[in-house]
């Protein structure tokens, strides 16, 4: 075990090990390094996102226009799109709307809606707040329907005083249709099939 042969061997593993780990530590330094620069940008991409919004908010919800939905070729790719661009908040009237616009379907509005609002109910990213309103969880937690109708009601307000009236679509209305075909809504104090 002591022989020259197993000590020079020895000494020339150890050499091999000590330049290997001075490798090692010099990559952990390089990745060390890259982290904290991703860090840097992750958290200055995350104030920028936070003042982005604010600014939104104040400016009011963006309309999402057939120009800026040319590049979405599916009804869900348009959902997903204007929950990115209104930072996860979406109308499902109005994406219908969009997509029939932009002849994605051959379907009327109502029938389009509905679909919207059945791939929603299998999306795990996407929650149903109320009355035909969707919210991307990429987002964050998902706000109530009252804080929704609240931050709307200054638009609905102004639509209303042109003769536009409100796009907000009952929830009914979305649970009700099947294949562009409206079920007739419950005798009064009856309740609704599940």
């Amino acid at each position: 075990m002591t022989s020259p042969e197993n000590i020079i061997q020895l000494r020339k593993d150890r050499a091999r090990l000590d330049k290997w780990g001075a490798s090692v530590e010099s990559v952990l330094a390089d990745k060390q390094n890259e982290l904290k620069v991703v860090d840097k940008l992750k958290a200055a991409n995350h104030e920028a996102m936070e003042d982005l919004k604010a600014a939104a908010k104040a400016a009011g919800r963006y309309r999402v226009t057939l120009d800026d939905i040319k590049h979405c070729g599916t009804q869900r790719e348009t959902l997903r799109f204007v929950t990115e661009v209104t930072f996860g908040l979406a109308h499902l009237g109005e994406v219908a709307e969009l997509v029939v616009d932009a002849r994605m379907s051959k379907a009327d509005k109502d029938s389009v809606r509905s679909t919207l609002y059945h791939y929603v109910t299998d999306a795990e990213d996407l929650v149903h707040i109320g009355k035909s309103w969707v919210w991307n969880l990429d987002f964050g937690p998902a706000p109530t329907l009252e804080e929704v109708e609240a931050d709307e009601a200054p638009a609905d307000e102004e639509e209303a005083a042109d003769g536009g009236g409100s796009t907000a679509d009952s929830e009914d209305q979305a649970d009700s249709e099947s294949a562009g075909e409206s079920v007739p809504e419950p005798a009064a104090g009856g309740e609704k099939a599940a």
